[in-house]
């Protein structure tokens, strides 16, 4: 099996649905892809966040790997292509279901699918507010030809 490429990800690539308290600073998006243990993005409180992530290019996801707050979890998360123009929409493309802990969870995804821009949406905190705290999120994939 081939070695797996993580792709370089910053905050400039990504678009959340909501910041706890608005506060940026300490909470925001930067926090996922900071590679720092002690930092997160927390949510605030809603029935369904999500996050948007505009690769520079086309790319083909092997995996998904994310690291929650036990307890502020996603039950489901639904993978969205945002690239393709058929007048469509989203097109829904994959779905996993993690596990309520704080380890680094790994998701495959088996339709490996091109794309240039695309949305993980979480869908039913664990939290009772719906709040979600994520400490980390890594993608892997080729850049497609």
């Amino acid at each position: 099996m081939s070695k797996l490429n993580r792709l370089q990800l910053t905050d400039d690539h990504l678009r959340v649905s909501s910041v706890l308290n608005q506060d940026v600073k300490q909470y925001g998006k930067q926090n996922l892809v900071d590679g720092s243990p002690d930092t997160c993005w927390q949510t605030d409180k809603g029935p369904c966040q999500w996050l948007i992530i505009k690769l520079p290019h086309k790319t083909r996801l092997d995996e998904i790997r994310i690291q929650f707050q036990g307890g502020f979890s996603a039950k489901t998360c639904v993978v969205k292509d945002l690239s393709h123009h058929t007048g469509m929409g989203e097109k829904e493309v994959e779905t996993f279901w993690p596990d309520d802990n704080n380890s680094l969870q790994v998701f495959p995804l088996l339709s490996q699918p091109v794309v240039g821009q695309f949305k993980i949406t979480f869908e039913e905190s664990n939290d009772m507010f719906g709040r979600m705290v994520v400490y980390n999120l890594e993608l892997y994939g080729t850049i497609a030809a």
